[in-house]
């Protein structure tokens, strides 16, 4: 991953004070990238789907 790129991974999340059950989990998508050899890893709250599938979906359309 020493390529400069930025990788994307989605990250199941579970919110235990969602009041609804149905609320409780959704996914994330974490950016991933090198900084002298490290990984490194960004979360950004506003990046968060529904489904695995919306979320892959989404990473997908950024890496076209």
């Amino acid at each position: 991953m020493s390529d400069g790129k930025i990788r994307f991974e989605v990250v199941r999340v579970a919110n235990v004070k969602a009041a609804e059950r149905r609320d409780a989990v959704f996914f994330e998508v974490h950016e991933l990238f090198e900084v002298d050899g490290v990984e490194k890893r960004h979360r950004n709250a506003d990046i968060y789907f529904e489904t695995r599938a919306e979320a892959e979906e989404w990473v997908k359309n950024q890496e076209e």
